[in-house]
């Protein structure tokens, strides 16, 4: 019975705030835009600051995702497209798990391209050929 209490009184304390830190100088060094994303869970709290930069490639890259998956789902070929764009969205987002993983903080100029053009690149060069290979293994399209 207790813990029941205690799980709901951890949910009634789950706050979350978003803070919006506008650049400024300080000692002579510029500081970045970043914005603040605390979440508070009972007694632990998880503050998470992400760059300026990575907001916007990430932002870019969900609107490339979004365009295209809306258009994949609208074409009349008995969904391929649709099925490309999905390997192409797993293949992604478990490459940028890695790469924020490890430098979420801090990432590099090329980490910014891939994540802001990684997509349309997969989706357009390299998943049409594994589609066509997973299609050929099980046996359905010819070749």
């Amino acid at each position: 019975m207790e813990d029941g209490l205690l799980v709901e009184e951890a949910r009634k304390q789950t706050v979350v705030e978003v803070l919006v830190m506008n650049s400024r100088t300080s000692g002579g060094t510029e500081r970045a835009d970043v914005r603040s994303c605390t979440l508070t869970l009972g007694h632990r709290m998880i503050k998470m600051e992400i760059p300026k930069e990575l907001r916007s490639a990430l932002f870019d890259s969900l609107m490339i995702q979004i365009v295209l998956g809306i258009v994949a789902g609208l074409m009349l070929d008995g969904g391929m497209c649709l099925q490309m764009w999905t390997f192409s969205m797993v293949a992604f987002w478990s490459g940028c798990v890695l790469v924020l993983a490890r430098r979420w903080k801090i990432p590099t100029k090329m980490d910014l391209v891939m994540i802001r053009w990684g997509f349309l690149i997969l989706c357009l060069l390299v998943t049409p050929v594994f589609s066509a290979l997973i299609w050929r293994l099980r046996g359905v399209a010819g070749g």
